[in-house]
């Protein structure tokens, strides 16, 4: 998985804030979760979904590869008066001391994950019987090989940040795009810092994930388009949404 850096963090920080709804993600994760149930956030980043979730009485942990994320995470709760459990850590080789009801993947974390059946393989052995796992997946329409996009953004100090987007590669048939982002933190045009990374995400097919989640011990899978309706024939333009169950 990538890891996300402090120049990455505080970009994310400011452009995806504590609470903020990207294409009703929000509104859908709440829908899907009950009170009494112990929810794991994977991907739990800065706590975007994750406070707003608990502030909602909901009980969810949260988990994340990155360091800096959970450092601004904690802090977001502290602010916000929610005392979670967030754990650093890699969902290939994790284990937790209880199972889970529910585990949620939101946006595009799970396309980040390299080693998909070790992951689907601990997950399934992290939810109880009848545990749902869902999951967002995204297809590369954005990407434009050789290409480079920039994004600046303004900070409360004043300072800003300027992201430059090199779009890579783009694998044979969508299997997997590559993407250098280079964060260049500035302020009264003297350069603060600068970061350097590299974002790899890997692409699924229908078919390939209804295989994968069945040989994990998933059924009932459904897929549903942009939160809403429920899809069987391919959607490139989408953001699709698997919700299956353990058993």
């Amino acid at each position: 998985m990538m890891m996300y850096g402090s120049l990455s963090t505080l970009y994310y920080q400011n452009s995806k804030k504590v609470g903020q709804s990207l294409g009703g993600d929000l509104e859908f994760y709440l829908s899907q979760l009950k009170k009494g149930e112990r929810v794991l956030e994977a991907g739990v980043g800065t706590g975007r979904l994750l406070i707003p979730m608990l502030q909602a009485g909901l009980t969810v942990d949260g988990i994340d590869l990155s360091a800096e994320m959970l450092g601004v995470c904690r802090e977001n709760c502290v602010e916000a008066g929610v005392e979670p459990l967030l754990i650093q850590g890699d969902l290939v080789e994790i284990s937790f001391d209880a199972l889970y009801d529910k585990i949620i993947i939101p946006t595009g974390t799970f396309c980040l994950f390299n080693d998909i059946e070790a992951v689907l393989k601990n997950l399934s052995d992290s939810l109880v019987e009848g545990g749902t796992l869902i999951f967002d997946i995204l297809y590369p329409t954005h990407i434009e090989v050789g290409k480079t996009f920039e994004d600046r953004l303004d900070l409360e100090d004043g300072s800003y940040i300027e992201l430059k987007n090199y779009h890579k590669d783009l694998h044979f048939n969508y299997i997997r795009s590559v993407e250098s982002l280079e964060y260049t933190h500035i302020k009264d045009g003297v350069e603060l810092g600068s970061e350097r990374e590299e974002l790899v995400l890997n692409y699924y097919d229908f078919s390939e994930i209804r295989y994968m989640l069945d040989r994990h011990g998933f059924k009932d899978i459904k897929l549903l388009k942009d939160y809403q309706d429920e899809v069987t024939v391919y959607d490139h333009e989408a953001l699709i949404t698997v919700v299956a169950v353990k058993g």
